[in-house]
């Protein structure tokens, strides 16, 4: 089964959009300081994407398995990281592969 394959066109593209600018961030922040452990702050703003929406999305790949987050302070609040599984789903469609790349969390 292809999670993607039952949503709009337009949420699949904002979903890889997000997942692909967590890549992003993670990357930057790596090559910045190689010992950096790869959590990011959560993306609360990207143009095109109703803040709402962004919300509802960040759930749906959080329940997908393709996002993790954790707490990591009072003052930075709650931290992302790309999972194996949404590098999986940008690889994949990327590649224009059918398949399932993230699967329901268990």
């Amino acid at each position: 089964m292809d999670l993607l394959g039952e949503i709009s066109e337009e949420e699949r593209i904002e979903i890889l959009r997000i997942l692909a600018e967590y890549r992003s961030r993670q990357k930057y922040l790596k090559t910045e300081n190689p010992e950096h452990d790869g959590w990011v702050l959560r993306i609360d703003d990207l143009d095109g994407v109703d803040g709402e929406h962004l919300s509802r999305i960040h759930g749906q790949l959080i329940a997908w398995g393709c996002l993790k987050f954790q707490i990591a302070s009072r003052f930075s609040g709650v931290v992302y990281q790309i999972s194996s599984e949404g590098e999986n789903l940008l690889e994949t469609r990327s590649n224009s592969q059918p398949g399932n790349a993230c699967k329901p969390a268990a």
